[in-house]
């Protein structure tokens, strides 16, 4: 299932990219930057932010010369997330994901263009043993983001990720023995980077 929608995905993007649809206009980004990421939760002691990073590529589409202000975006990004714990001594935790991001851009001037959006993550590891098996392998989150100087060829871009999704989601037994849900740890995360143009 997965592959079919990536599959339908490439072939729109090829469609829209196709020069004999000449109203039509894609810009495609290679995009780098550090992450500042923190957990929203309950249960965690000690806690403090930590640094990250993401890379990959993003795709702007222009549909109409009609539509001066407003595109449409697609990012495909690998990004460190996670948080550091001060217990005694510094433990760190850390989530690696691929990710990708559906935007909404909207030009506010030639130097400023507002976006927003979801983000859809996969995890693909973590340094934290049996961690794939502990935590939920996808999360979901909402996306706001500005870049700067879009109309360049290297452009700086500032988002926050606000993840929805808990990273924890199973049962534990309370202290009369009933099974309660338990959902906790979600991820924040403050990116700030370039994108580069490679295709104008």
């Amino acid at each position: 299932m997965r592959n079919k929608g990536f599959l339908l995905v490439v072939l729109l993007l090829l469609r829209f990219m196709n020069p004999a649809n000449s109203q039509v206009k894609a810009k495609v980004d290679m995009i780098g930057g550090g992450n500042y990421t923190w957990m929203r939760n309950n249960v965690l002691q000690g806690e403090q932010p930590a640094f990250g990073f993401n890379f990959g590529t993003g795709i702007i589409v222009e549909p109409s010369p009609k539509w001066k202000r407003v595109s449409f975006g697609v990012n495909f990004l690998f990004s460190k997330k996670g948080y550091k714990q001060l217990l005694g001594q510094e433990y760190k935790v850390e989530f690696y994901y691929l990710s990708t991001q559906w935007l909404t851009h909207y030009k506010i001037s030639n130097a400023i263009t507002s976006y927003g959006g979801f983000d859809l993550s996969g995890l693909i590891d973590t340094n934290v043993t049996h961690g794939l098996d502990t935590y939920r392998n996808s999360d979901f989150g909402l996306v706001l983001g500005l870049l700067f100087l879009d109309n360049k060829a290297l452009s700086i871009n500032a988002q926050l990720v606000y993840g929805l999704t808990p990273l924890l989601d199973y049962y534990k037994i309370d202290p009369v023995g009933n099974l309660t849900s338990f959902k906790d740890l979600r991820n924040s995360c403050i990116s700030l980077g370039v994108r580069y143009r490679i295709v104008k």
